[in-house]
C-alpha cells in the first residue's frame, strides 16, 4: 500500500499539507501570508478601536480572510445572469453583515463599517427596513470610536429614517434622542439649536403635543430619560424661560400620569426656582398653590423646600433666605436646579440688585443738587413777583385752615365805591 501511494504521489504530485497514516489521508490548510489577504497587519497584537481587544497577528489574518470569504459571497448575490435576472440583496445582506463582523474582530474598523453600509443598503432594497437601521447603528458606534462625529449623525439619521418608515416609532425616538446625546458631547456641534431640536422631536413621537392626558399613562416609559435629560440640558444652559415653558407644558401632566413620584417633586420644586429667578413671585406663588393640590408633592420635603424659598422671597426676608440655601433637603433637586437656588438673592425692580446704601446716597445727591434745579427768574423771562402779597394770602390760608374768621385788612386808601 505505501509502494502504491509512492507511485501516486510521483506521478499526481502530493497535495500541499496531506500525510498519509495508517491508510488515511488527513488535510490541513496553509494560509500564505502574501497572497490570501489584500490587508496586511501593520504589527502583532492590533487593538480594535471598537471592541477595545488585542489580537495577535495570526488571529487578526484568519479573521480577515474570513471577511473577505463572506464579502465575495455577498458579492456573487448581486451579480446578474442568465439564470438570475436581478440581484439578490436578501441573500446578500447577511454575508455582508458576517464580513463586518470578522473585519471588525480583525481590528479593521473602517472596512467593517463599509461593510455594514453596503449590508444596509442591500436590506433596505430587499425592503427588510429594521435590519437595515441596525446595521446603520453598528457602523454609528464604529465611527463614533473613531472620533468621526460627522459619519455617526449620517448614520444615524438614516437609521432613524428605516426605522421611520418601518413603522418603529419607538425605535426611531431612541435613534432620535441618540443623535442628540452624540451632538451634546461634542464642540464642533455643541449648539442648542442642532441639539434641542434631535431631542424634541424624540419626545413628539413618543408622546405627541396633542396626546389627551387620560392616555398620558399609555406612552412608552423611555420618555421620562428623555424628559429630564432635554430638561436638565435646558438649565445647564441658562435658559430659564424655554426650561420653565418645557416642565410645566410637557413634564408635568406626563410625570403625573405615569406616577414617577421622585421625579414629579423635583420637577415642580424646580419649577417654583425658576420663576422666583425670572423674578415672577406671584407666578411661584400661583403655581405652588396649584401643586399642592398633588397629594404626593405636598407630603414631600421638596415641597416644604420650594415654600421656603417663597415665603423668603415674598417677604424679603434675607435670613428666610439664607436658611433655605442652607438646608439639607436643597440636595435632594438636581445639581442644576440647586445651582439656580445657591443664585437666588433678595432683589430690587427689574432682578437688579439694590445695595444698601443707594437710597440715602440718591437723597444726599438731591440735596446737594437742589441749587442746580431752581431756576433763575432772569432765565425764565417772569416778572418779579410780590412776595409780601404771598406770605399774606399765606397768612390767611392757615389761619382759615384752623376755622378763625379772619377780616381781611383794608388800606386807608382804598376808596369803596357804591
Amino acid at each position: 500500500m505505501s509502494n502504491l501511494n509512492a507511485k501516486k504521489g510521483a506521478l499526481f504530485g502530493n497535495k500541499a499539507g496531506s500525510s498519509s497514516t495508517g491508510g488515511k489521508t488527513t488535510t490541513s490548510t496553509t494560509v500564505n501570508n502574501t497572497t490570501s489577504a489584500t490587508i496586511q497587519p501593520k504589527t502583532t497584537g492590533m487593538t480594535s478601536k471598537a471592541t477595545g481587544t488585542t489580537i495577535s497577528n495570526e488571529v487578526k489574518l484568519k479573521k480577515i480572510n474570513e471577511a473577505k470569504e463572506w464579502s465575495e459571497k455577498g458579492m456573487k448575490f448581486l451579480k446578474t445572469s442568465v439564470f438570475q435576472w436581478e440581484p439578490d440583496h436578501l441573500a446578500a445582506a447577511p454575508c455582508f453583515e458576517k464580513s463586518a463582523a470578522a473585519y471588525k474582530a480583525a481590528g479593521e474598523d473602517e472596512l467593517a463599517r463599509k461593510l455594514l453600509l453596503q449590508s444596509a443598503i442591500s436590506c433596505e432594497k430587499s425592503n427588510t427596513l429594521s435590519s437595515g437601521a441596525l446595521a446603520l447603528v453598528k457602523a454609528s458606534e464604529i465611527a463614533k470610536s473613531q472620533g468621526n462625529i460627522d459619519y455617526v449623525i449620517q448614520d444615524l439619521e438614516k437609521a432613524a429614517e428605516l426605522y421611520g418608515i418601518d413603522g418603529k416609532i419607538d425605535s426611531c425616538a431612541d435613534i432620535y434622542f441618540k443623535i442628540g446625546k452624540a451632538i451634546q458631547g461634542n464642540k464642533k456641534y455643541e449648539n442648542d439649536n442642532i441639539v434641542l431640536p434631535y431631542f424634541y422631536k424624540a419626545i413628539n413621537l413618543l408622546c405627541p403635543e396633542d396626546t389627551p392626558k387620560q392616555n398620558l399613562d399609555k406612552v412608552n416609559i423611555n420618555v421620562l430619560e428623555m424628559l429630564r435629560n432635554t430638561f436638565t440640558y435646558l438649565l445647564h444652559n441658562d435658559k430659564y424661560e424655554e426650561a420653565l415653558k418645557f416642565a410645566k407644558d410637557r413634564m408635568v401632566d406626563i410625570l403625573i400620569a405615569l406616577e414617577m413620584e421622585p421625579t414629579i417633586c423635583k420637577t415642580m420644586a424646580t419649577i417654583t426656582l425658576l420663576q422666583l429667578t425670572l423674578g415672577d413671585v406671584v407666578a411661584a406663588d400661583r403655581s405652588f398653590l396649584d401643586y399642592l393640590g398633588n397629594s404626593m408633592y405636598i407630603k414631600s420635603k421638596e415641597c416644604r423646600l420650594a415654600e421656603s424659598f417663597l415665603m423668603a422671597m415674598k417677604n424679603y426676608n434675607i435670613e428666610m433666605l439664607d436658611n433655605a440655601q442652607a438646608s439639607e433637603d436643597l440636595y435632594l433637586l438636581e445639581k442644576d436646579a440647586i445651582v439656580i437656588a445657591k443664585a437666588l438673592s433678595i432683589m430690587g425692580e427689574n432682578n437688579f440688585e439694590v445695595p444698601e446704601n443707594d437710597v440715602n446716597n440718591d437723597i444726599n445727591d438731591l440735596i446737594n443738587n437742589e441749587d442746580s434745579k431752581i431756576y433763575e427768574l432772569e432765565d425764565l423771562n417772569i416778572d418779579e413777583i410780590d412776595h409780601e402779597d404771598e406770605d399774606e394770602d399765606a397768612d390767611n390760608e392757615v389761619v382759615n385752615e384752623k376755622g378763625i374768621e379772619v377780616t381781611p385788612e383794608v388800606d386807608d386808601n382804598e376808596v369803596d365805591i357804591c
